[in-house]
Formats: structure tokens, C-alpha cells, sequence
């Protein structure tokens, strides 16, 4: 599986040109100059091929809450106005949806009395080809032997594959995995002594090096390499992971 060229920039600028418009509506709707748009760094999966692959993305923006200013009225008619005026294509039903260039708008009553949600979804485009039914086994990082594909069931559909592509190597046991073909190879570690709660195998969980996630608890991610089932893990009061 190999990047989609100039797909990436081209989602990018959706979202930059998404954000700018959703910035100008809050603006224009709240008074504040400078409204804050949470909007991601990277895109998030945005539909799911048949056989399970994740290969076409999107971003999501949202501000949430915002306090109309004082005189509005409104805030979801003004929007509908504001946003016809700026060439969307708008339909008002209890709340707002809008398109223009792909992107959608949603404007609605948000949970603090007078106040509104602004939400925004750039197109969904495919980043990266379709996955290869034989891979191209890159060379391992332990020893340098070619790796073996490891064709790794999902299990909420045993017909189809997990999105990330897996690996192992027969040389020196190493094991990891890749989020598309051809990217980086990330390695995991081999759990012993710890049995699948799932399937009930020994021996077959890996799991990602430990991290602390934004409280400081420590965190890692454990996959079945026998029924491909995954779960993250944290650790309360960041203990050791053991």
C-alpha cells in the first residue's frame, strides 16, 4: 500500500480553507476575534473498504459551546444567513447543515442555555492504495532477513483483514507491524506468560512499548497475533507496567 501523491496536501488545504470559514462564522457570531477551532494535525479515518483496510480520511473541526453576542438573536438563523452569503448551500431544519466544496457545516444548540455547537468535516479522500494481496516483505530491522506477512484476521469480521499490515521474522523473532504498506515498521513487544482473553492462546499477544498518555498514566496497546483481537491498556497512578 503506498500514499496517494498530493493526496495528503490536498486534504490539508481543505482543512486549513475549512477552518478559515469556520473561524469567520464564529467571529461574526460571537464578537470574539480570535474564537478557538479545535482542529486536528492528522486527518482521521473517514469510511471503511469492504475488506476492513482504512485508506480514505478526513478531518473533523468543531468549537464547542460559543456565546453568541449580545443583540444576535438567533445564533442558528444568523449562521444559516451568514453561511448563503458566503456561497454554501445551506438547509434549516431544527439546526443548520451546509456544503460548499466538498466541506459540510453543522450548526446546532449546544448544551449551555443560548449557546451553539459549530462542527465541520472536510471531503473524505483516499490517502493511500489499496493493500496488495502479497506484500512486499521489507527487511527486518533485528537481522536484516526479509519478513513474513502475517495475513491477520479482524475479529468483529473474520472475512476481513486488520487495517494495519503485520509482520514477523523467523530469524530473530522479532514482530511489528505497519499502519499502511510500505510506511514505517513500529515493533511490538511479545507479552509472556499472558494468555488471550478472547481465544485463550498463550504466547501470541504483543503489545507497543509503554507511554504516558496527557493525565501521565502509562498506556500501551496489546494485540492477539492468533484471533486478532486488540485492546489499550493504562495504568492507574502510572505504576509499572511489570
Amino acid at each position: 500500500m503506498t500514499s496517494v501523491q498530493g493526496a495528503r496536501e490536498e486534504l490539508d488545504r481543505a482543512r486549513d480553507w475549512l477552518h478559515e470559514q469556520m473561524r469567520a462564522l464564529a467571529t461574526e457570531l460571537t464578537g470574539d476575534p480570535a474564537p478557538s477551532i479545535r482542529t486536528p494535525e492528522r486527518p482521521q479515518i473517514g469510511a471503511w473498504e469492504e475488506n476492513g483496510e482504512a485508506i480514505r480520511f478526513t478531518y473533523a473541526l468543531h468549537a464547542q459551546d460559543l456565546t453568541p453576542r449580545p443583540g444576535l438573536g438567533d445564533p442558528v438563523a444568523a449562521a444559516a444567513s451568514w453561511l448563503r452569503l458566503a456561497g454554501w448551500e445551506v438547509v434549516v431544519r431544527r439546526n443548520v447543515d451546509a456544503e460548499r466544496r466538498g466541506c459540510r457545516v453543522h450548526v446546532y444548540a449546544g448544551q449551555e442555555p443560548g449557546a451553539f455547537v459549530l462542527r465541520g468535516t472536510t471531503p473524505t479522500v483516499m490517502l493511500h492504495e489499496p493493500r496488495s494481496d502479497n506484500p512486499a516483505p521489507p527487511a527486518c530491522p533485528g537481522c536484516g532477513q526479509p519478513l513474513r506477512w502475517i495475513p491477520l484476521r479482524n475479529p468483529r469480521a473474520q472475512r476481513r483483514l486488520r487495517p494495519e499490515v503485520w509482520w514477523s521474522c523467523q530469524g530473530c523473532a522479532w514482530v511489528g507491524h505497519q499502519a499502511h504498506e510500505g510506511e514505517e515498521l513500529v515493533r511490538m513487544r511479545h507479552l509472556e506468560g499472558e494468555g488471550c482473553h478472547r481465544c485463550g492462546e498463550e504466547g501470541a499477544l504483543v503489545a507497543t512499548e509503554p507511554v504516558r498518555d496527557e493525565a501521565g498514566q502509562l498506556c500501551d496497546w496489546v494485540v492477539c497475533l492468533d484471533c486478532g483481537v486488540s485492546d489499550g491498556r493504562r495504568w492507574a497512578g502510572g505504576g509499572s507496567t511489570g
